[in-house]
């Protein structure tokens, strides 16, 4: 699994560079190129560490790092394959700026539901068998 999460941030990061150079390398934009993975990678950076800690259940940060990836991945084959946009000073522009804003946060959100997820799982698994003994 992290063989695909790692190839999808990867082509995520070149459509995102290639969607800075089709939209006439905006300044600042470069910020977009990075910030396309930095949500992905947040959340499968804390997957990878709650795997080694093995304290929690780590299929609720697998999924969660899943749905960010993805998510990231089919944004920017929308935004690489729609064309370029009308005019520098146009709405159009605004997802180089605020996408990796609204996907780190998204993803941040992510994160959080699946460590709740993961703490009910555990809370849950652990009543069970004080019940069953």
């Amino acid at each position: 699994m992290k063989k695909v999460i790692y190839s999808a941030l990867v082509v995520t990061f070149f459509l995102s560079l290639f969607n800075w150079y089709e939209e006439g390398h905006a300044q600042g934009a470069f910020f977009s190129t990075v910030g396309s993975v930095f949500g992905g990678f947040i959340a499968t950076y804390i997957y990878i560490q709650v795997e080694r800690k093995g304290r929690l259940n780590c299929i609720p940060f697998a999924i969660s790092a899943l749905i960010s990836v993805f998510f990231a991945l089919f944004a920017y084959t929308v935004y690489a394959f729609n064309g370029r946009s009308d005019s520098l000073e146009s709405a159009g522009h605004m997802h180089i700026f605020m996408f990796p804003v609204f996907h780190t946060l998204v993803s941040l959100v992510f994160v959080f539901l699946a460590l709740v997820v993961s703490l009910v799982l555990r809370v849950w698994a652990q009543f069970i068998t004080k019940q069953s003994a």
